[in-house]
């Protein structure tokens, strides 16, 4: 089984968003959606949102390449990406993070 980290980070996170995924649906039920989050030139992270209903806004920010600040994000190393941190949106509620 994977590890996760948390990071305790409250600052906002500022990026550009690039490969936006469909909507999924986990074994649980639980709707989620992934992207990759550019917040300097050369920094990339893997990002997990559990709130479907930012997909639109994400998704059209990622047409216009304009930059998104996501705010309550908790940043966590993820042991199955090993340079990349993994942002998740939303608070930690039954183990899942949402919003």
């Amino acid at each position: 089984m994977e590890k996760k980290t948390d990071i305790s980070e409250n600052d906002p996170i500022v990026g550009y968003f690039h490969g936006v995924s469909p909507i999924k649906t986990s074994r649980k039920n639980t709707r989620y959606f992934n992207a990759t989050v550019q917040t300097a030139r050369q920094e990339y992270h893997q990002a997990v949102f559990f709130t479907p209903e930012k997909y639109n806004s994400i998704v059209t920010a990622q047409k216009n390449k304009t930059p998104v600040k996501l705010n309550n994000a908790r940043k966590t190393i993820d042991d199955s990406l090993p340079d990349l941190p993994l942002y998740q949106s939303g608070e930690k509620r039954k183990g899942k993070y949402v919003t």
